[in-house]
């Protein structure tokens, strides 16, 4: 590590953050967890028309009052220890935000269910059925790497967000020449791609809370 760059994991050990910023990363990992139920609940509520056991609108403004939770807790210890765990303060402001736009496009994803009933165009739906079962694991892997500041997970899942924006942008020209598609279909499932390359963006963002140096976490955003 170069002199003078600053990295997460420096500051990441339990006897050195205090209670509030202990209390602010239990609630962002639980956060986490749920903004991954919720995405995964969207998908089979939008394509199969699964019903959800719990409220996911419900949840999203559970994930709105955990934003401002985490939120408080590093206002609160920064205004009794400015100086301490300043930088985790700062990252953590920013991950709970990409956090709480992953549970923003879950939602959406659930609302695109009011425009269809029923997906015709298997191809295509395949297609997005493996970038989702791509997505899925990163949920744990970013989850981990924050919680553990487990910089080559962190990395792992930064790459694997790479190949998913390859991924998005190979289906999306797919769908735009696809002439047999219904025009309703076209938009749902392209509006999906987006939502997904933008959860696998954010988890990506998290992740490089860990894997890069302060003055470059979020490089490879959208």
């Amino acid at each position: 590590m170069k002199q003078g760059v600053i990295m997460f994991k420096e500051f990441y050990y339990p006897h050195k953050k205090s209670v509030l910023i202990k209390d602010a990363i239990t609630e962002v990992v639980k956060m986490l967890e749920k903004v991954e139920r919720m995405f995964s609940a969207s998908f089979d509520y939008l394509f199969f028309g699964k019903e959800y056991s719990r409220d996911l609108f419900k949840e999203d403004v559970d994930i709105n009052a955990g934003e401002r939770i985490v939120r408080r807790l590093v206002f609160e210890h920064l205004t009794i220890n400015p100086k301490q765990d300043l930088i985790p303060s700062l990252l953590l402001i920013s991950i709970i935000g990409d956090v709480e736009r992953i549970g923003d496009y879950a939602k959406h994803l659930w609302e695109l269910r009011d425009y269809i009933s029923e997906f015709k165009c298997e191809k295509n739906l395949d297609t997005i059925m493996h970038i989702k079962d791509e997505i899925i694991p990163l949920f744990g892997m970013t989850k981990d790497a924050f919680y553990k500041s487990d910089e080559e997970k962190g990395k792992k899942v930064m790459e694997k967000h790479r190949e998913i924006k390859k991924n998005v942008d190979n289906s999306m020209k797919s769908i735009f020449l696809d002439k047999e598609i219904l025009p309703v279909e076209a938009a749902i499932l392209s509006n999906t791609l987006i939502y997904l390359r933008r959860i696998s963006a954010h988890l990506s963002n998290i992740a490089s809370s860990v894997a890069n140096p302060f003055d470059k976490i979020r490089a490879d955003d959208e």
